[in-house]
């Protein structure tokens, strides 16, 4: 599967309460090879009430992942991944990139369920790695808590319900291919006006911010970033992890970007 001739936006705000999610276009190729993403322009666009930072690609092009669509163990589906151009299996490293792709892939899923580049190392002190070495986030959407690997036999996959779960890698399936550093940012999200996270467990993560755009822009680059507070009092951005906060309380100098969260799964 290509996610190609899609013009994606980095970022939408909207400024009301609800939700409102862009509806991007795209041409959905399955098993079909795919050319590499070429960056053409990075722009701010405002329309009405709506912010939209966007990052294009040139005629419209831009391809970051594809399904292998026959059935193998996951470390030759890595491989085979390789052959084909990618950098291996595919990893998610926002919530807003896993949903996509989860979206676009349902009639894939249901034919089998796709290997997914995550694995657990038990010499390293987080124990779950995606394959380029980096942590995952804490509130990835696993089928239960009890299906998170924890042995270097097992690897990882996209349910057909969507969820993630753990599986022997000796069995085999399809799988999905990504690239790990040539993709594109993309953050989606409601700013709430005179609310701030409630219940803040200390962070450090501050910066002198001169709007609340810029706030929200700044959580869009930050992979973990689940939520940006912008005190316009003091000028100040503050961003928020997955549990660092609950829920959003009155503040009047407040205004909060409250990112998507990932579709479904339990991390309880």
């Amino acid at each position: 599967m290509d996610l190609c001739e899609r013009t994606q936006p980095i970022v939408v705000l909207t400024e009301y309460q609800s939700f409102m999610e862009p509806t991007p276009v795209m041409n959905l190729k399955f098993c079909a090879d795919q050319n590499q993403p070429q960056i053409d322009m990075k722009r701010i666009t405002t329309l009405a009430k709506v912010l939209i930072i966007g990052m294009f690609f040139q005629d419209g092009i831009g391809c970051s992942f594809q399904v292998i669509c026959h059935k193998m163990t996951c470390s030759t589906a890595d491989l085979e991944c390789r052959r084909r151009g990618f950098d291996g299996l595919a990893i998610f490293k926002t919530p807003e990139e896993f949903n996509d792709v989860v979206r676009a892939t349902v009639e894939e899923r249901s034919k089998s369920s796709l290997w997914v580049g995550l694995k657990y190392y038990p010499g390293l002190p987080d124990l779950l790695y995606w394959i380029d070495s980096t942590p995952v986030a804490s509130d990835l959407p696993w089928t239960s808590k009890d299906r998170i690997p924890r042995s270097y036999a097992t690897c990882t996959l996209i349910e057909k319900n969507g969820f993630l779960n753990s599986l022997w890698f000796g069995y085999r399936k399809h799988a999905i291919c990504g690239n790990h550093t040539k993709t594109f940012k993309t953050a989606r999200g409601a700013v709430h006006h005179s609310l701030m996270p409630a219940n803040i467990i200390y962070n450090s993560r501050n910066h002198h911010m001169k709007s609340h755009i810029e706030c929200a822009v700044l959580c869009s680059s930050v992979d973990d970033c689940r939520a940006a507070w912008f005190d316009s009092k003091l000028l100040t951005c503050y961003l928020l992890k997955s549990g660092e906060y609950t829920g959003l309380e009155i503040s009047p100098s407040a205004k909060t970007f409250v990112r998507e969260r990932y579709i479904g799964g339990s991390n309880k």
